[in-house]
């Protein structure tokens, strides 16, 4: 009967043996489940962190776009103030040099008299000159800070490719420069900005493959977008000015494509 019941024990014992592994098994199954969620967990307390300092990068840089808009547009102001002034010297010695004709006609203007109208233009000329100076400073001020603002952009615009980086040319009055050409894969547009010392600025966009010919208007300090096609694309300044010389311009151009 003892050797009958010997079986059963060995079973029973292996049965518990089973018992006891599975118990452990699945202690450290929960715990292993336990500690995933929790690296889990953490793991999305890392990227919400991340999201939430992106979307504050994000704001500061809108931030200081909008702040260096604010002073382009101040400057500009200025610029148009100092246009204004210089048209009213221009007037005054223009005046001032009838005044000097007319009296050297009549022949009754004392030598006294012509040295006093000299001395006059002469005034008129010096503040024409500072008048120009404070033009060029400010056009200066405005380079650097629509540079500023291509550097801000460039960090916010991955896809965009910058195709020209503040160029300088001189005009004589009528003229028109080609400033780049280059052969966009993809339709899309372009941003052109920067500055300019004529109210009557222009760019013109030439595809030659599409045949198309297009001329805008441009404001110193202002964007400007244009919509262009795939190929080989010619992009021009130029000025509509009717006379003078040394019309300056610093260009910047910036291709998106669709």
């Amino acid at each position: 009967m003892g050797k009958l019941n010997m079986p059963f024990l060995v079973i029973g014992i292996f049965l518990v043996l089973l018992a006891v592994g599975f118990a452990i098994f699945a202690i450290q199954t929960s715990e292993t489940i336990t500690e995933t969620k929790n690296l889990v967990s953490t793991n999305n307390t890392v990227i919400s962190d991340l999201r939430t300092q992106q979307l504050t990068y994000q704001s500061q840089q809108n931030s200081q776009i909008t702040s260096l808009s604010d002073q382009l547009k101040q400057a500009n102001s200025q610029i148009a103030d100092l246009n204004t002034q210089i048209s009213a010297a221009n007037t005054q010695i223009t005046t001032a040099n009838s005044q000097l004709t007319s009296f050297k006609a009549q022949l009754a203007t004392t030598t006294s008299d012509e040295a006093a109208l000299k001395t006059q233009i002469s005034g008129y000329a010096a503040s024409l000159t500072s008048l120009q100076t404070q033009i060029a400073s400010i056009n200066s001020t405005l380079t650097s800070l629509q540079n500023q603002i291509d550097d801000l952009d460039d960090s916010s615009s991955s896809s965009s490719t910058l195709i020209l980086s503040s160029k300088s040319i001189t005009q004589d009055y009528n003229e028109e420069t080609l400033l780049k050409t280059f052969y966009p894969d993809y339709d899309g547009y372009i941003r052109v900005s920067g500055t300019c010392d004529t109210d009557t600025g222009y760019i013109r966009v030439v595809n030659t493959t599409e045949d198309t010919d297009e001329s805008y208007d441009f404001t110193s300090g202002d964007y400007l977008d244009i919509d262009i096609l795939a190929g080989t694309v010619k992009i021009y300044f130029g000025n509509d000015e009717t006379s003078g010389t040394d019309w300056d311009a610093t260009l910047t151009i910036r291709y998106y494509p669709d």
